[in-house]
Formats: structure tokens, C-alpha cells, sequence
């Protein structure tokens, strides 16, 4: 009997596995709609730094990103208009903003500027700087991306 118990348990172990039903995620789609494309903020910001004061939504498709040391803490979002530079402020953003992937942007409490010919957009800036901040939580981030479940190839 005491060889049977821990043959028993393991055997219980086992057959006790976790079950997976391969479905992957749900499939999320954007419900929001836009009121503003990328243009309409590049024109919003001509004479310098903008505080979006209203809720401003865009979307577009991520079309690049921080793989292989491509953009530094930042990925693109690009719509049929123009695109610009979200500055994320995190790491790794590739597997969690794949190229590709289509996302709203929420910029109601954002700042927008043109910097080089480039449309970047962040928090607004501190006292003593006048550049757009990074949004570095993920927290923060998730208040102005939402990300959808759609994946195309970009061209």
C-alpha cells in the first residue's frame, strides 16, 4: 500500500493537466470613431506645441516600431493623411504594438508639435522643457491607445 500512494499522486498530478482550447483572444474592433485624422492635427500645430483640450480621436495602423533599435521608445501610427510619432516612453513595444496593428488614439490631455517635419505626440511638456513628454506608464498609455484585435500587412 505504501508504494500504491505515491504512484497514485502522480499519477492524480497528471491527469490533473491545464486545458487549453487553442481559440486564441477575442477579436476586438474598434467601436470608437474617429473625429480627426493626422492632417487636421499637423495643421492644429503649425505655430508650435498644442494642448488638446477636446476629446480628438484618430485612427490609424502602426507602421513602426522599436525592433532591432528602429525608433528609440516611440512607434509611428499612420493613416491615410500622414502619420506621427507616438512617444511611448517603454520598451519592447514591438510585441505589444505589432506593425501592422490598427489603434485609436484618445488625445483629449495630450500635447501635439512639430518636430523636423515630424507630428509628435505626448504629454504635455514640463516647466522647463517644451517638447512633448513621453507617456512611460503603461497605464498612461492605455488611456490614449486602444488597440484592436485587426492585424494587416502594411505596404
Amino acid at each position: 500500500m505504501k508504494r500504491f500512494t505515491p504512484i497514485l499522486a502522480l499519477l492524480l498530478v497528471v491527469l490533473s493537466g491545464c486545458y487549453d482550447n487553442h481559440e486564441g483572444a477575442q477579436s476586438t474592433s474598434l467601436t470608437e470613431r474617429d473625429n480627426c485624422n493626422i492632417s487636421q492635427l499637423q495643421d492644429r500645430c503649425q505655430d508650435g506645441l498644442y494642448l488638446v483640450t477636446t476629446d480628438m480621436i484618430c485612427r490609424g495602423r502602426v507602421t513602426s516600431s522599436d525592433r532591432e533599435g528602429n525608433f528609440y521608445r516611440s512607434m509611428f501610427v499612420e493613416d491615410e493623411t500622414g502619420a506621427a510619432e507616438i512617444k511611448l516612453g517603454t520598451y519592447n513595444i514591438e510585441a505589444q504594438y505589432p506593425i501592422g496593428l490598427e489603434v485609436a488614439l484618445h488625445l483629449n490631455g495630450c500635447a501635439i508639435m512639430l518636430n523636423n517635419g515630424t507630428l509628435q505626440v505626448g504629454l504635455p511638456p514640463q516647466s522647463f522643457d517644451s517638447a512633448p513628454r513621453e507617456f512611460e506608464a503603461q497605464e498612461v498609455i492605455n488611456l490614449h491607445i486602444v488597440r484592436s484585435s485587426s492585424v494587416e500587412v502594411i505596404s
